[in-house]
């Protein structure tokens, strides 16, 4: 699972975001969040989290010091900026130091956050694919979930793509394997759809 940090000093804004969205989705939870730079470095510099989420202006230490500072040392953590449309010269900035991309707070949605959110996994799970790290147990059952869905369900990347990434697992599909496969689908017309299935 990808771990999340958000910093964000309103606490609506914080909380909503925290609670409004299915991580699990996404191969992701939230590790902890703060409600300023300072708090949010202190947990960074002890977890090391795969994502941070962060407003530009917050107290005691400010959202582009925060991203900053991780930028000295560490260019693969990915890095979302929480914005409000006035503050654009600061989100250019931010874009310059290596940032993903930003959520415009006053008009978010949860579908905005959400195609955000996997154009990040979509690139960390790229960024695994090319360094050749392997994950066990658990760990690597969540992330072989998650590649399948990414294919199945959100077209993130192509079949020869997906043997690929599945072989960096160790895993092969043969159809010999396969001998009862049971799944609950919750989007079963776009999925007839992706795969040009009438049979069903």
């Amino acid at each position: 699972m990808y771990e999340v940090l958000i910093a964000e000093d309103e606490m609506l804004v914080r909380l909503g975001l925290k609670n409004s969205i299915n991580w699990e989705k996404f191969g992701m939870h939230v590790l902890a969040d703060a409600q300023d730079g300072q708090s949010a470095w202190e947990i960074y510099e002890k977890s090391k989290p795969d994502i941070l989420i962060t407003d530009i202006r917050m107290p005691i230490m400010d959202g582009m010091e925060l991203i900053r500072k991780i930028r000295e040392n560490d260019k693969a953590t990915k890095i979302l900026i929480l914005t409000c449309v006035e503050q654009f010269d600061l989100v250019r900035q931010a874009m310059s130091l290596g940032v993903t991309d930003y959520i415009l707070k006053l008009t978010m949605t949860t579908a905005d956050i959400e195609t955000v959110l996997l154009k990040v996994q979509d690139e960390l799970d790229q960024s695994d694919h090319e360094t050749g790290d392997t994950v066990k147990g658990a760990e690597k059952d969540a992330l072989i979930e998650r590649i399948l869905k990414g294919f199945i369900f959100y077209n993130l990347f192509c079949e020869a793509e997906l043997q690929n990434y599945l072989k960096l697992q160790h895993v092969q599909l043969r159809q010999e394997n396969l001998l009862v496969c049971v799944m609950e689908i919750d989007n079963y017309d776009k999925m007839k759809t992706r795969f040009q299935d009438n049979k069903g």
